[in-house]
């Protein structure tokens, strides 16, 4: 550039230098590679780059080809003069990062200057991976301790340094330079002489080891890697107690090193590591997860890097961990592949399922690497990795969901569906859906429907001229939805524990193990299977193991349980204990192992259970959950607390995790960050039962981090300072907590007198020291363990079938059957009847029967029957209609309920064998009371009603036979207002067209409709409502209606008035408002409902008079879609309204409005008008659902 610049006519290049402010002899030792610009420098580049461009006629930019070009002059020369890279973002950190960088230092320098006998020979900072260790040693070593001798070694697989020949070769070399001793063949041997040759001349000696995780010996080095036999940890000096040779290592979290490393070594002793704070920031993050993509690239052949690549790629869409034999198969390489990459990159790593078990692990990328990696990677390849995550979804899915179906399909992969078309698709999969529920997870089934839009959506579809935006309704997506949510969180019926173990003990094996695997959850029905299972073996009955496999099964399968059932885990470790007792080892360790693995146990029920175990599993569990332990302790506070947790169980039978806590609670710091109290007051808690002085020691350095912090509190940190306005009532009690049961309570009460009166109130204005004060007043009461009532009888009947077999069983009976009396059951009527309807009205008769016929019990079983057939006829299928009432008739033979019959009967009228429906009806008894009779005259209005489309002249002769009798009742003045209107409207009802009615029906309703003067308060609401409909639709000349102003009037009374629950017809009300006013006043008519279901029933009527569907009043209160009244007014506004009334859009809007409420149920039938697409799917996930149903009632 210089000579292009010189070349040209626009200026000399010492002139163009002179411009950027740089001397040219400086650029010239630029040009001839002796040195290259300082970072400082930089503006300067960019401008002599941007002049000398300009005048050799380019584009005067300083591009990115020159950024990366300066970049690695400059990082070439940063490493020759000993700068690191990482050191210079240190000094970008921010106040908190900086404090754990300075005080990491600080560590490394009090260590090094340690020259007391018996100071600690070796320091192991573990730390995640990009916190920061290299940098941290890296400036260490570049300004080390005085009179020190220091020697650092860093082990890197990248550069071929991580196997024990090229470290000792390293480390010979420079420890003979150090003693001035001749140059000897390099070997283990000649180390260790010279190791003993420093400590015996006293030589001050610091060997400094970074990256000891990557050391090619521990658990054998990747796969395919030249394996070493001897690691580089065991190499290491074994320093004798007065030498003075100090060793800092560095990795990654460990909870041991290399197994060839002695016992005696310092590397085994848990108090010489310590946890280095992670500092590197956001930045130094994502510079070392672009680093580690480039390395990964460039370090692996083309095939082998193109797979890795898809590996991170496929973490990246993922967005959570896949398992590694789940890696290797979407990416299409061999799983020692993986493995190679997980040892060789630094932001990857394994996290094994339970407690040591990393068999097959899942696999989880740093924030930062896939972050950048989301960034960096090709697009191409991230759409190909996410084409290949839905394809193996879509093979899972043709699979029907299998038990063995991978855990990120059932529990991640929605999330990644988020504002796709897929995302309905896999969600709402009843088979999918029901493998949640068998696994114990309905809450995760539930959390993912909130993925599913239902809302209309724009689209772009094809159309004839081309691609168009249409509008999808989402009333199918939303009552599929509405469905799923209410199968999903509906009630189980969940056996009393007792139960099970007492018909086992009463002889009956197979009714115990049927109620004992009965329950969906798994946790519960390991119990209940456990208990049986341990009876039966006491017994010496052969099924025993068959149960207790059965057990271990289900206990294995099960998930995490909802808040307040944690006793439940206790209970199955003592169930797996009970197991092995009686002889069961298999199925009692295979409990014991489920209950060691489960997330959701506490640490007590999980270590318990791990303790209980025998040779390799129990060690090979505890060890894990070692390693599971020292990796939380590097995590933030609340992990911290959770490794201490598990260091205190594990204490109690192990000195080694007792030692642990105290090297832990060592290196916390208080004075810099406020959460380290609450992990010494946990680190004191966790000693207090094995080491009482070490436990109270801890406690009063808690208590003295407190005072200090409260003596100058605007003096700590943002951090400090928001700690102590919101956490510092939690922070008190367990200070306290400690102090009183380590025997300081005049010290604990002491502590709340120093709280300063301006850190009292909390963010939420309480006293942040009540907390603390009722565990001082509680003491060391505990409350007793509460006994269910239910326990005493269970032990009285199992006494009984010891003692008194007869007697026990038959007390056994009593009991389960008054159980059975009060159970819930998972009623389906309210929604599963009015879907029946609607499949049938749609044409899907067989899934409509199918549900119909999860019942068996004959009342029901034929009322279904008979609403389905009704439902049939609606739709147009007469012949269809004529099998199903047929049907009904076969099974109402078993039963007395006459309204069933009645049921029955309509459903045969309406599919033209009246004369069949006129038999049943001729066969009933003639009711003894008013009450019956008039239930009877409601059957025959219904089967007349269903009849007439078929005999439209018998309508006709069957309305002028009664309308008589009824003109006289309407003429009482007392019968007037309440009952007589809507008998007439059921009679009027009768015809095929209510409009079309004679003389006598049209003086009936002049003498029962209220006169213009007539005071409205008497009358029921419903007469009124009908009254004004009438009047509005003019269905006979002359027909009276309440004047508006005396209307006015009545509405004001009765909104005032507390009426009985459904006496104010809020439906009628709205719908009457849609007949004369249209949608908009019908929604502002349905606002004051009295609760969300009179709404949901009110706004569900208004969208079905808009849309024009049609009406049938069942013969039989409660097999309606609505109440009868509201029903009885839908059909007389739907045959008097006129077309202009009508707002399909308007209805549909409501629909989707009371498909995303609770009651979602009322606009089930609807949908064979408004969605008729959706009842398909809705009728499978329906049958999926209630599969198991059958005899629990419709």
């Amino acid at each position: 550039m210089r000579d292009r610049a010189e070349a040209s006519e626009n200026g000399s290049f010492a002139a163009c230098a002179q411009e950027a402010g740089l001397r040219p002899k400086t650029v010239l030792t630029w040009c001839r590679g002796v040195s290259a610009p300082q970072r400082s420098g930089t503006p300067d580049v960019r401008r002599l780059v941007e002049s000398l461009r300009a005048r050799a006629g380019e584009p005067a930019e300083f591009d990115a080809g020159w950024e990366q070009a300066l970049e690695a002059a400059q990082r070439e020369t940063d490493e020759r003069r000993g700068i690191s890279s990482r050191r210079a973002r240190v000094r970008s950190l921010g106040h908190e990062a900086l404090q754990h960088y300075k005080s990491g230092l600080r560590a490394m320098y009090d260590f090094a200057d340690d020259s007391t006998v018996g100071a600690p020979p070796y320091l192991w900072w573990q730390a995640p991976q990009w916190a920061g260790k290299t940098t941290l040693l890296d400036d260490f070593v570049e300004q080390p301790p005085e009179k020190v001798g220091l020697i650092r070694y860093f082990v890197s697989g990248v550069e071929g340094n991580n196997h024990h020949d090229r470290f000792v070769t390293y480390m010979v070399k420079e420890l003979t330079r150090r003693l001035g001793t001749r140059a000897s063949a390099p070997s283990p041997a000649e180390l260790r002489r010279l190791y003993r040759e420093a400590a015996t001349r006293q030589l001050r000696l610091l060997i400094v080891v970074d990256g000891l995780d990557e050391d090619a010996a521990w658990d054998d080095g990747p796969p395919g890697t030249r394996r070493s036999s001897t690691s580089i940890a065991s190499l290491l000096p074994e320093p004798a107690r007065k030498t003075l040779v100090r060793v800092i290592v560095s990795s990654r979290p460990a909870s041991k090193p290399p197994s060839d490393v002695p016992a005696s070594h310092p590397l085994r002793k848990r108090r010489y590591v310590r946890e280095l704070r992670p500092f590197a920031g956001d930045r130094g993050a994502r510079l070392a997860a672009r680093e580690e993509l480039e390395r990964l690239g460039a370090s692996s052949p083309g095939r082998t890097a193109t797979g890795l690549l898809t590996v991170i790629g496929l973490l990246t869409v993922a967005g959570t961990g896949l398992r590694r034999r789940e890696l290797a198969e979407l990416a299409g390489v061999e799983r020692n592949e993986i493995d190679q990459l997980l040892k060789g990159s630094r932001g990857l790593q394994l996290v094994p399922d339970i407690a040591g078990a990393a068999a097959d692990g899942r696999v989880t990328g740093h924030e930062a690497l896939l972050r950048v990696a989301g960034e960096l990677l090709d697009p191409a390849l991230l759409e190909d990795c996410a084409g290949r995550l839905h394809a193996w979804a879509d093979r899972w899915r043709t699979r029907g969901w299998p038990e063995s179906t991978p855990d990120y399909l059932l529990s991640h992969y929605p999330r990644l569906l988020r504002g796709t078309d897929r995302v309905e698709r896999i969600v709402l999969d009843p088979r999918r859906q029901s493998r949640l529920v068998a696994a114990g997870r309905p809450d995760e089934a539930l959390a993912q429907l909130d993925l599913v839009p239902v809302a209309e959506q724009e689209v772009t579809v094809q159309g004839g001229t081309g691609q168009v935006v249409a509008r999808r309704a989402g009333m199918g997506t939303a009552a599929e939805v509405a469905l799923s949510r209410t199968v999903l969180s509906g009630r189980t019926r969940l056996v009393p524990r007792g139960f099970p173990g007492l018909f086992a003990l009463a002889g009956q094996a197979s009714r115990a193990r049927e109620l004992a695997s009965s329950p969906p959850d798994g946790t519960a029905a390991a119990l209940r299977l456990a208990d049986v299972a341990v009876v039966l073996g006491r017994q010496g009955r052969e099924e025993a193991e068959a149960v207790g496999r059965e057990a271990a099964a289900r206990a294995r399968r099960a998930s995490a349980l909802p808040a307040g059932r944690g006793r439940e885990v206790t209970e199955l470790v003592e169930a797996g204990i009970a197991l092995c007792a009686c002889g069961q080892y298999t199925s009692g360790h295979a409990v014991l192992r489920a209950v060691a693995g489960r997330p959701d146990a506490g640490w007590a029920d999980r270590v318990r259970a791990m303790g209980a175990l025998d040779g390799e599993d129990r060690a090979g569990l505890l060890d894990g959950t070692a390693e599971h332990a020292e990796a939380l302790s590097l995590g933030a506070s609340d992990e911290q607390a959770e490794a201490l947790e598990i260091w205190s169980w594990l204490a109690r039978d192990d000195a080694r995790f007792q030692d642990r806590v105290e090297s832990f609670c060592a290196g916390l710091d208080p004075s810099s960050d406020l959460t380290h109290v609450d992990l010494l007051a946990l680190g004191a808690d966790a000693l207090l039962p094995v080491r009482p002085d070490a436990a109270g020691a801890l406690a009063r350095r808690a208590r003295r981090a407190l005072v200090d912090a409260f003596a100058v509190p605007e003096a700590r940190s943002s951090a400090d300072r928001a700690h102590l306005r919101l956490e510092l009532s939690t922070t008190l009690a367990r200070v306290v907590a400690v102090l009183r049961d380590a025997g300081h309570e005049d010290s604990a009460r002491d502590l709340l007198d120093l709280v300063p009166d301006g850190l009292c109130p909390d963010a939420l204005d309480e006293d942040v020291r009540g907390q603390a004060l009722a565990v001082l007043e509680q003491g060391d009461e505990t409350r007793p363990a509460e006994h269910p009532a239910e326990s005493d009888e269970f032990d009285e009947i199992r006494a009984a079938l010891e003692e008194k077999p007869v007697v026990g069983r038959r007390l056994l009976a009593t009991a389960f059957a008054r159980w059975e009396g009060h159970a819930s059951v998972a009623d389906t009527r309210r929604w599963g009847l009015p879907l029946a309807e609607s499949l049938a009205a749609a044409g899907l008769i067989d899934e409509a029967v199918r549900l119909a016929k999860r019942s068996r019990e004959p009342d029901v079983l034929a009322g279904a029957l008979a609403v389905v057939s009704l439902g049939c006829a609606a739709g147009g299928d007469i012949a269809g209609a004529g099998r199903l009432a047929r049907d009904a008739a076969r099974a109402a033979v078993l039963t007395h309920d006459l309204s069933v019959h009645g049921l029955v009967a309509q459903a045969l009228a309406r599919a033209g064998e009246a004369d069949a429906a006129e038999q049943r009806l001729a066969a009933r008894p003639d009711p003894a009371t008013a009450a019956g009779r008039r239930e009877a005259g409601r059957v025959r209005l219904a089967v007349a009603a269903a009849a007439a489309p078929h005999d439209p002249r018998a309508a006709h002769r069957f309305v002028e036979e009664h309308v008589a009798v009824l003109g006289r009742s309407a003429a009482l003045p007392f019968l007037r207002g309440q009952t007589v209107l809507p008998d007439l409207v059921d009679l009027l009802l009768v015809l095929p067209d209510p409009r079309e009615h004679g003389a006598d029906m049209c003086a009936a309703l002049h003498s029962a409709c209220a006169r213009p003067e007539d005071v409205l308060d008497g009358w029921k609401a419903h007469t009124v409502l009908l009254n004004v409909l009438l009047g509005s639709g003019r269905c006979c000349p002359g027909v009276p209606s309440p004047a508006e102003g005396r209307l006015s009037s009545w509405k004001n009374y009765a909104l005032r008035t507390l009426l009985p629950r459904g006496e104010l017809p809020m439906a009628e009300w709205a719908v009457l408002h849609a007949f004369r006013e249209g949608a908009p006043a019908a929604r502002d008519a349905a606002g004051p409902a009295g609760t969300p279901e009179e709404r949901a029933a009110a706004l569900a009527a208004v969208a079905g008079y808009l849309a024009g569907v049609r009406v049938v009043v069942p013969a039989a209160d409660g097999w309606g879609r609505q109440r009868t009244p509201v029903l009885r007014f839908l059909a007389l506004a739907d045959a008097l309204g006129t077309d202009a009334s009508r707002d399909e859009g308007a209805a549909r809007e409501l629909v989707r409005e009371v498909l995303a409420g609770e009651h979602w149920r009322y606009a089930l039938p609807l949908l064979p008008r408004l969605a008729p697409e959706a009842l398909p799917r809705l009728a499978e996930l329906a049958l999926a659902h209630t599969s198991g149903a059958v005899g629990e009632g419709f």
